[in-house]
């Protein structure tokens, strides 16, 4: 497995139930699996969430808590790098 990069991630089957609750939710999901990193679109699709609601939630789990770690990812070219999470 190379340094840093998710492979493989255990989601308890709580974090699939219902459509509420979804920044806890990435929240606990991040907390099970540190210390590896996802990207918005690995944590959606381990959550079966839509990609834009992942999004706007990591902003907001980002801002109140202190221990998820985030940096970007160079893209070949250009566009705007990618960012993935972990919990510290």
């Amino acid at each position: 497995m190379e340094k840093g990069k998710s492979t493989d991630a255990w989601v308890p089957k709580i974090l699939r139930i219902g459509r509420r609750g979804v920044r806890a939710k990435i929240w606990t999901f991040l907390f099970v699996n540190r210390p590896n990193w996802f990207t918005a679109q690995e944590i959606a699709g381990y959550l079966g969430m839509p990609l834009s609601t992942v999004q706007v939630a990591i902003k907001d789990v980002c801002a109140l808590s202190p221990r998820i770690d985030n940096e970007d990812i160079k893209k070949l070219g250009k566009g705007r790098p990618e960012k993935r999470y972990r919990f510290t």
